[in-house]
């Protein structure tokens, strides 16, 4: 039967019913065949174990079960975010083989957490060709009862330190339920967690193929981080950086300081800063608020040390750059030999089309270029894809994952 998968989407207020009408429609498509692995995805409005235990009672005890919250979730032919959405994708493959991983306490030590997560995948004896990761991570830390965020950049500097992600591709995301941070829950074969970082590999006949879709461009030359404290720039170019951020910007953008907050997106090039813009070189960084006492930019990463040189980013979704770098994505595939089986959309939720103010939803672009091909997605807090042959967070940024044989 080779490998079979189907995407089930529900809006249903009720988590039960929402996770039986999600796991019936992706079950039609397998033809009674039990499937090997499910992936659960809601936004936060969900009761965690009510939904999971809808959908077992569906697809059966036996299928490994993984996935989280999102902002919003995205098939083939729905999305929505803000409110009910759910979906669920189940697979049945006799020559793709799936493994799951999971590592606890998150919240203690991203770096510790990612290295953990490694050591387990390197340890794995996978069979057939070289594996592919997707690791999800849970991005909301409310185990103190204040909110903080569980940072991308250590977690994924623990990968690489023990993983070379030039041979296990590695892009995934970092799970967040809604835009005002609420507690985040994993699923995990039949738990359910919270401050985990999870990992799926995928080995046998399978291969993934990826593409990063940027949304932004260079809007200025090189700049150099004179002072930076954790995740908060405190001077570029020896000024104070709200200070420098205003003469920038001059005063005619009406934008005060407050505005800085998710309107600021700054890059690191990791390639020749010489040469052509190149998307695949760039990790985007989101300024989410300021210290106006301390004149700093407060960002989501704290990865911009003093001594960083930076751009500032120009946020522009372009559909047309999208609809080409899916077209070669499936190009590369076909150019393989190969066939696409699934597919998954890690998408920015600042760009879903009420946040970023277009009048057009960029993911659908995304299912017009896929038609057929079983594909879930889901909006994300942060994204994560390949940089310089090192996973990497990224932000504002949409990535695709295509999975084939």
């Amino acid at each position: 039967m080779a490998t079979k998968a189907g995407v089930g989407y529900s809006e249903e207020f009720d988590s039960y019913l929402a996770g039986q009408q999600a796991a019936i429609e992706a079950m039609s498509p397998l033809e009674g065949q039990e499937p090997h692995l499910v992936i659960l995805f809601t936004t936060s409005r969900h009761h965690p174990e009510t939904f999971s235990e809808a959908v077992r009672s569906v697809v059966g005890a036996v299928p490994l079960f993984i996935g989280g919250y999102g902002v919003g979730v995205i098939t083939n032919t729905s999305l929505g975010y803000d409110g009910y959405q759910s979906g669920v994708m189940a697979i049945y493959s006799d020559t793709i083989n799936f493994d799951t991983f999971l590592v606890e306490h998150l919240a203690i030590n991203e770096y510790e957490a990612g290295r953990r997560l490694a050591q387990m995948i390197d340890a794995h004896p996978f069979e057939g060709q070289d594996p592919s990761l997707m690791i999800f991570y849970d991005a909301v830390d409310r185990s103190s009862g204040k909110l903080k965020m569980n940072m991308a950049t250590p977690l994924c500097k623990g990968i690489n330190s023990v993983l070379d992600c030039s041979t296990i591709p590695t892009t995934g995301a970092g799970l967040t339920g809604d835009m005002m941070f609420r507690p985040t829950y994993q699923w995990f074969q039949d738990k359910i967690y919270q401050n985990t970082v999870m990992g799926l590999g995928i080995s046998g006949k399978a291969k993934k193929f990826s593409s990063i879709m940027h949304g932004c461009r260079p809007a200025s030359g090189y700049h150099l981080v004179t002072a930076a404290e954790g995740n908060t720039i405190l001077e570029i170019d020896h000024k104070p950086a709200l200070e420098f951020m205003q003469a920038l910007l001059g005063a005619k953008t009406g934008l005060a300081f407050e505005d800085y907050g998710f309107f600021l997106t700054i890059a690191i090039n990791r390639g020749d800063k010489y040469a052509e813009f190149n998307p695949y070189n760039y990790a985007n960084r989101m300024c989410v608020n300021v210290h106006k006492e301390r004149q700093g930019i407060v960002m989501v990463e704290n990865d911009i040390a003093e001594g960083t040189e930076i751009q500032f980013m120009r946020r522009s979704v372009d559909f047309e750059y999208m609809k080409t770098e899916t077209s070669k994505l499936l190009g590369s595939i076909k150019a393989e030999g190969m066939v696409p089986q699934f597919a998954f959309y890690i998408d920015c939720a600042g760009r879903a089309a009420h946040y970023f103010g277009s009048d057009i939803e960029e993911a659908t672009i995304i299912q017009k270029e896929l038609r057929d091909i079983p594909m879930i997605g889901w909006y994300a807090g942060v994204e994560i894809g390949m940089v310089q042959e090192k996973c990497e967070p990224l932000e504002w940024t949409g990535v695709l994952n295509i999975i084939a044989e």
